[in-house]
């Protein structure tokens, strides 16, 4: 059951890599895109950091399911 875990917290740890990816790219966009530009890249650069979100939630979702560990947090 361990190397699935492990594969588990990899591919989170995934998704986290590439939020910091999008997140970078609103980042260094704000100051190279006329405002218009910037507005339509962060519209869609938001929803894909959201998809990505989503990802996350689920993965930690199957983590606590199959090793019966939940979240301490409310």
């Amino acid at each position: 059951m361990y190397p699935v875990l492990n594969s588990i917290t990899a591919n989170m740890q995934d998704e986290a890599k590439a939020i910091e990816g999008y997140t970078n790219l609103l980042w260094i966009a704000q100051d190279e895109l006329d405002p218009k530009d910037f507005m339509n890249l962060y519209e869609t650069v938001a929803e894909i950091i959201s998809d990505e979100l989503n990802h996350v939630t689920r993965l930690q979702a199957l983590y606590s399911m199959l090793s019966d560990i939940e979240s301490g947090a409310e």
